[in-house]
């Protein structure tokens, strides 16, 4: 039974050759595994990323300035011939906001924290393209981590046909073992993951593409 299961585990643990021997040893060797898999430098986390990133069918940017990122964005907008945008109140988002404003007053950011929650929703879900940022990336799954804490919202980053997101490479890491070193421990009470478009394959084998998020991920790394 479960508790049986507990049990031995507690018993084992309080073994005080497993706690001061055995249990060291593991952790040691764990440790050294995972430093031998970790990459050297900046550039090969930014191409491992890259490829894990088109995996899973995302897409992918990389630039060394904030310019070139709003002009990604309105690239975009164009292409799609879409000018209003949902987005949230972080810095970089709003700073997007007012350059992207400026260079044309067709386009219209909405952000999403300045609206109720019900009527958040409803004006979130009308809109194709969102503009979000991520708190973190981790290079060896394609993986972008958002504080539900810094953001307030989560509406632009999954009812959004296509999302934008941004990420800084000063926050992308090896994998989840660095990960959580760096977490703040009370914002990752309340995280998502996110790893790529949203996809399904439960009915009948056939996969359908934005069934609980986006069916369109670009992720633009700045490296500056």
């Amino acid at each position: 039974s479960k508790n049986k299961i507990l049990l031995k585990v507690k018993n084992a643990l309080n073994n005080k050759l497993i706690r001061e021997e055995i249990l060291p040893q593991t952790e040691a060797l764990l440790q050294s595994k995972i430093q031998s898999t970790l990459l050297s430098n900046k550039n090969e986390l930014i191409v491992q990323f890259e490829n894990e990133l088109k995996k899973i069918n995302a897409e992918f940017i990389l630039t060394d300035n904030y310019n070139k990122v709003a002009q990604e964005i309105i690239k975009i907008l164009n292409y799609e011939k879409e000018f209003t945008i949902a987005t949230t109140n972080q810095n970089i988002c709003m700073d997007f906001k007012n350059q992207i404003e400026k260079s044309n007053p067709e386009y219209q950011f909405i952000v999403a924290n300045q609206y109720p929650s019900q009527e958040r929703k409803e004006k979130i879900s009308e809109i194709k393209i969102s503009l979000v940022q991520a708190d973190y990336a981790v290079s060896d799954i394609a993986q972008l981590v958002f504080y539900y804490d810094n953001s307030k919202t989560s509406y632009p980053h999954f009812l959004c046909d296509f999302v934008i997101a941004i990420v800084e490479v000063k926050n992308l890491l090896p994998n989840q073992f660095k990960l959580f070193e760096v977490i703040d421990k009370e914002k990752s009470k309340n995280m998502v993951f996110v790893a790529g478009p949203s996809r399904t394959a439960d009915i009948e084998k056939v996969l359908v593409l934005g069934a609980h998020g986006p069916r369109k991920l670009l992720v633009i790394l700045i490296d500056n």
